[in-house]
């Protein structure tokens, strides 16, 4: 898993309460203990950008990927299609986006 530039869209000031591993979008340490709209943020690329699980008969997950994840076999199906053959996609988080 990477760490990759976000920035925050949320309306809200969020509160920080540990910088000590904190980094903001360019790879420096946040000196300040809130975010605002518009700052950015080094963070989990799963977090930002979702990630992609397949389930077998027996309901056990494979990991695809970060984001949203399609094997070469099954390119072209629909959202329905790909949900019966077992394909799990989760959303990063909305108060931020990829930069």
């Amino acid at each position: 898993m990477a760490k990759i530039p976000a920035q925050y869209i949320g309306t809200d000031e969020v509160y920080l309460e540990d910088l000590t591993n904190l980094r903001d979008g360019s790879g420096n340490p946040l000196t300040k203990s809130t975010l605002s709209t518009g700052d950015t943020l080094m963070m989990e690329d799963f977090d930002v950008l979702g990630e992609t699980y397949i389930y077998d008969a027996d309901n056990n997950p494979t990991y695809l990927g970060t984001g949203r994840v399609i094997l070469p076999q099954d390119a072209g199906l629909t959202d329905q299609q790909l949900a019966q053959r077992g394909y799990r996609f989760s959303s990063g988080r909305s108060d931020f986006i990829a930069i």
